[in-house]
């Protein structure tokens, strides 16, 4: 196996190394590990849901502690200015200076009345005017503040100003200290006591999940990574046995394809090999005249040569096609390939009157791919539309195979694809036909003539290096199969590697 390692077998390998680590301490490893994930995250669930509630809880006890507090300074201040009103009303010829001075006697309340430039009348604190300034500074307004500060001493708390008869301002302060707060203001003891007892009870699951939790995480990460563990290895068994038999599979429908390709082939050949020597038997006779022509036999030669260059390429075709693929990824003009197939298949396909029209365009961007397996898919598609041609009724158009291309960009953000097309104007192909045909062992022609794999593993192929193998037909008229491959080397490999989850080829 080349000396890799698969985990959950035993290999004794490299024993000494010490960077070696078995298979059972990376399964120990991997237990611990995955259990403590388990667990920390466990842990940091409980921990956001705890701060979660217990943050909510506190903050809706501090915002009733200063909902409530306040709203007792407020009924406090009012209390202290309907006294007032009452006093006034009972005595209205008492001077307002008394009135305040009496309705802060009765109520407790430092009181001040100031009058409409907002200077102060009369006073039950000396503090008052100080606190004034500090409270409202040049901005004296109807209404109720809070200031709870250390610094106003005796007149710390809810200040209430409220107009007071003869355009005058009555001032009413409701005591109330920072000591009252307990130095924080608006903080309350039951927020703390709370506090601490989410942060215990955040205490007491962090320790019981350590016990409750811990142990058996470790034991199902065991199981579940020895289950994996399993699986990959036997999946990657599989994938040899499978990548073995498409390999054989490959091969077999090579060798049947080159087969089917002999009788044209062997035509093929005969044809410069006739040439060859006519060209010798015309160069010999001129040589023995009395009077040669070096031009003429010079000619003859170089025409010898071509001959002898076609005959090469075409076992050089033959002789790669023949052999295993090779998965070799390069970018190359997609007319080559095309070329070098009908080179092969040109004289069988003339044989039967079949016409072929190629039309590439020489600006196309080079696609990306393996040529030499393309090739191979040239040869089914081609094949398969000279069978096609030879199955149609009676038409009076000429049999024709089409071979065209061009660049097509997907979206205006996608790089530009060749699209290249084979197609024919056989009888078509009916849709229940078509949607099975890229199934593998999936036939229409007659027992012996056909193996049902051209097409599934032309597919594969097309797939493996990227790109997608389409087809449209219409019965009665043309049937077209697209390969739509990519033009960078980046784009297909990635492509090439998601090609297997949804291939109808198997």
């Amino acid at each position: 196996m080349g000396g890799r390692t698969y985990i959950g077998a035993v290999s004794r390998d490299r024993p000494t190394d010490p960077t070696f680590v078995s298979s059972e301490e990376l399964l120990a490893r991997s237990t611990a590990q995955g259990a403590r994930g388990i667990f920390v995250r466990f842990v940091l669930v409980v921990l956001g849901i705890n701060l979660v509630i217990g943050g909510a809880v506190v903050a809706f006890d501090i915002w009733s502690s200063v909902r409530e507090t306040r709203e007792s300074l407020e009924s406090s201040a009012k209390h202290a200015l309907y006294v007032a009103d009452r006093l006034h009303a009972a005595q209205p010829d008492l001077p307002l200076g008394a009135i305040v001075t009496r309705a802060s006697e009765l109520t407790g309340m430092p009181m001040a009345l100031l009058d409409a430039r907002g200077e102060v009348v009369t006073s039950t604190s000396p503090k008052l005017a100080g606190g004034l300034r500090v409270v409202y500074g040049s901005h004296l307004s109807p209404g109720i503040r809070y200031e709870i500060r250390e610094d106003l001493g005796e007149v710390s708390g809810a200040w209430m100003v409220r107009p007071f008869l003869e355009g005058a301002r009555l001032v009413v302060v409701v005591p109330h200290t920072v000591e009252d707060e307990g130095r924080v203001e608006y903080f309350t003891i039951s927020a703390g006591v709370l506090a601490l007892g989410e942060a215990f009870t955040l205490l007491a699951m962090l320790l019981s999940a350590n016990w409750i939790l811990r142990r058996p995480l470790a034991r199902l990460v065991n199981e579940l990574t020895s289950a994996l563990a399993r699986d990959v290895q036997r999946r990657q068994l599989a994938e040899q046995s499978l990548h073995a038999k498409e390999l054989q599979l490959l091969q077999r429908a090579r060798l049947a394809s080159l087969g089917e390709m002999a009788t044209g082939v062997a035509h093929e050949l005969s044809q410069p090999l006739n040439n060859i020597g006519l060209l010798a038997s015309r160069v010999t006779r001129r040589a023995l005249d009395d009077q040669p022509d070096p031009a003429f036999v010079q000619d003859k030669l170089q025409k010898i040569q071509g001959q002898v260059q076609r005959a090469s390429r075409l076992i050089d075709q033959l002789r790669a096609f023949g052999r295993p693929a090779v998965h070799n990824m390069a970018l190359f003009p997609i007319d080559r390939p095309v070329h070098a197939v009908l080179d092969l298949l040109q004289q069988q396909l003339q044989n039967r009157g079949i016409a072929v029209k190629v039309d590439i365009p020489a600006d196309l961007p080079q696609a990306c791919g393996d040529e030499a397996q393309l090739e191979q898919v040239l040869i089914n598609l081609i094949n398969n539309a000279r069978d096609a041609l030879e199955d149609r009724p009676a038409d009076p158009s000429c049999p024709a195979i089409e071979l065209t291309a061009e660049a097509v960009r997907p979206s205006a953000d996608a790089e530009a694809e060749v699209h290249l097309r084979v197609a024919d104007n056989g009888p078509g192909i009916p849709s229940s036909v078509a949607e099975r045909v890229f199934e593998p062992f999936f036939t229409t022609k007659e027992v012996g003539k056909g193996t049902g794999l051209g097409l599934s593993i032309s597919y594969a192929l097309v797939r493996g290096f990227g790109g997608r193998l389409e087809l449209s037909s219409i019965p009665g008229g043309w049937t077209t199969f697209t390969l739509l491959l990519k033009t960078t080397l980046v784009s297909a490999t990635k492509d090439a590697l998601h090609a297997g989850a949804d291939d109808p080829a198997g």
